[in-house]
């Protein structure tokens, strides 16, 4: 019985192999939000070129995968919607109508909460992410932005652009814990893989502060560069990037020493970054230059740009 069953076990998996072998391969794709052209870019990551671009909603910023459908959730923020798309091919899967100003989208890493922050709005949406039904509205002080979580998934970390605070609330409450001040305009923010320290990105300055969000205080000032903007933790888990907007840089940062390794050039306001499935090259959004650069990591040289439509922001690539 148990050869009979190894030699049946070996023959389908023959079969599922042969079978997929068969399949056409599907190209990978990478989605770009073009904020002020109202539209989203399909782009062919090994052509390196546009193969589309569509109209996808009012005011498209921020993108991010479901963790349980495996969806993709575009904000609308003018369009006051969520549009759910194939993160394979950029296909449109559904809309999700009242949605109010949903600019940055993001989950607590157990699954269990989506948070939006409502930018024009000055509040912050806390969802249970299997129904997608809004649990909680949360008061803000002047423009939400970006968002982090604890390890744990119990407080989620809120940056407020005009007022130069991030504040903490606890998920399970829905309670402000703190507010604290760092520098001006704070955007990106990050938690550490240790989750030991919040880092986050001073656009109106040229420094990432770094929190001790057990206790909410400022403990340290890491200069980087102009526009400090947005924080992006590499695949392999050992930098956390910083593009500076001004600048023109993207600041490879140590998170255990807090110290900065270097400097990449990335011209044209670089904003968003996404890294492709080999982990070989940067993919960055340059807001007024209306263009994705792609950028090689080991010789730091830019080796490919795509014109996509204005002020190009979000970006996904999907990890086949």
């Amino acid at each position: 019985m148990t050869g009979f069953v190894t030699a049946g076990a070996k023959a389908l998996a023959m079969l599922c192999l042969t079978i997929v072998l068969a399949l056409p391969a599907q190209a990978q794709t990478v989605l770009v939000l073009n904020s002020n052209d109202d539209s989203l870019s399909v782009l062919s990551l090994s052509e390196r070129r546009e193969i589309e671009r569509r109209r996808i909603g009012r005011g498209p910023h921020h993108l991010t995968r479901h963790p349980g459908t495996g969806e993709v959730i575009v904000g609308n923020t003018t369009g006051n919607e969520l549009v759910f798309l194939d993160g394979a091919t950029g296909k449109e899967l559904r809309r999700m109508a009242n949605i109010p100003d949903p600019y940055q989208i993001g989950f607590s890493p157990d699954g269990k909460w989506m948070v939006l922050t409502c930018n024009r709005l000055h509040w912050v949406d806390i969802y249970d992410a299997a129904t997608l039904q809004r649990v909680a509205r949360v008061p803000a002080r002047s423009i939400p932005s970006h968002i982090a979580f604890d390890r744990a998934s119990s407080q989620t970390f809120i940056t407020l652009q005009d007022t130069n605070l991030v504040m903490a609330v606890d998920l399970a409450s829905h309670t402000v814990l703190w507010q604290t001040r760092v520098g001006a305009a704070p955007a990106g923010i990050v938690m550490t893989p240790d989750d030991r320290h919040l880092l986050v990105g001073n656009m109106g300055g040229e420094t990432v502060s770094v929190i001790d969000w057990r206790t909410g205080r400022v403990t340290q000032e890491i200069r980087t560069g102009k526009g400090a903007h947005n924080l992006f933790l590499t695949p392999e888990g050992d930098e956390v990037l910083v593009t500076n907007r001004v600048a023109g840089t993207i600041t490879r940062l140590d998170w255990r020493t807090l110290q900065v390794i270097g400097d990449i050039r990335a011209s044209g306001w670089p904003d968003d970054v996404e890294f492709s499935p080999d982990r070989t090259q940067l993919w960055v959004t340059s807001r007024v230059a209306k263009r994705v650069q792609v950028i090689d990591r080991h010789s730091q040289a830019v080796v490919g740009e795509i014109s996509v439509g204005r002020s190009p922001h979000g970006i996904y690539i999907h990890q086949p």
